[in-house]
């Protein structure tokens, strides 16, 4: 939200399409980026598509007390798990998914995150050089040079 309303809605002083859609249902989400997509394929003209999420991370300061950041990230996973759930019964009623799927896609995807973590952890980190020459893209054409914004 901006100070005058959606931005959404700014968009159509750029000629630009704008929708706004709840954030946290994701079937909506998915319903609106196909259209949105299919809109930029038919007029080959930019979308913008704003989405109204609620904010489950808080900022935590250093010595706060620790049941502070229980409360928060308690709230953090009643939020994922609401927005989850509700997605999970949508995949169910419509039966695009089964209980067993829905199962075994759980299994894959936390061994997916294990197995991306381990790698993680046991990459070696990146020196100073390389990660100055991927922080800017000065190897594409019409791009600014590293440090442009300085």
């Amino acid at each position: 939200m901006i100070k005058n309303g959606r931005f959404c809605k700014r968009s159509i002083g750029y000629a630009i399409e704008g929708y706004s859609v709840d954030g946290m249902d994701v079937a909506s989400i998915y319903v609106l980026a196909e259209k949105a997509i299919n809109d930029i394929r038919q007029t080959n003209r930019p979308v913008i598509i704003e989405c109204f999420t609620e904010n489950i991370y808080e900022s935590f300061k250093p010595g706060q007390n620790s049941e502070v950041i229980k409360d928060s990230l308690a709230r953090k996973d009643a939020i994922i798990s609401r927005i989850l759930g509700s997605f999970k019964k949508e995949l169910f009623d419509n039966k695009i998914m089964t209980f067993d799927e829905a199962k075994y896609l759980k299994e894959d995807a936390l061994k997916l995150v294990s197995e991306a973590v381990g790698f993680a952890k046991n990459s070696a980190g990146i020196d100073n050089e390389t990660l100055n020459n991927i922080m800017y893209a000065d190897k594409y054409v019409n791009m600014p040079k590293a440090g442009w914004l300085l």
